[in-house]
């Protein structure tokens, strides 16, 4: 399953929303308690591959819609991440004169980065210092986002 952060959001708001839309006698308005817990560590940073290296990471990342870089350029820099997340609800159940009713009590979600990794061309390193500096910045631009 591939989470957006607007599907988690959205997920979390259905929780919260679902007790106030099931009130009645049977199930009576509860609180569902919602834990998050974020699993987040800063990248490796590799300057080992070459720009066309980084170009081909970038097209196999980038899937059946496209490359993932700007204007068809060749990326000096790229940042990978993998997210992932696992889900434990705990509902609580009632059962009165045959019909039932079962609601959240507790939502706990493990978010976790996996794999985060800062590559930046070993090309545009050896072209010029400032040249991998304005590389990195751009970079870790991406890197202050997913964190």
């Amino acid at each position: 399953m591939c989470l957006t952060r607007r599907s988690f959001l959205g997920g979390l708001f259905a929780v919260a929303a679902s007790d106030a839309a099931a009130q009645s006698p049977l199930c009576p308005a509860e609180k569902a308690a919602i834990l998050v817990r974020p699993n987040v560590k800063g990248p490796a940073y590799d300057y080992s591959l070459a720009i066309a290296d980084l170009a081909r990471i970038s097209a196999a990342r980038a899937g059946p819609k496209g490359t993932l870089t700007q204007h068809g350029k060749r990326p000096a820099g790229l940042t990978t991440a993998n997210f992932e997340s696992k889900w434990l609800i705990t509902l609580n159940g009632r059962r009165k004169d045959g019909r039932s009713c079962m609601k959240p009590a507790r939502v706990e979600v493990d978010v976790a980065i996996v794999d985060h990794r800062v590559y930046v061309a070993r090309d545009a390193t050896q072209v010029a210092t400032c040249r991998r500096d304005v590389v990195l910045e751009h970079e870790n631009r991406h890197v202050r986002i997913n964190l």
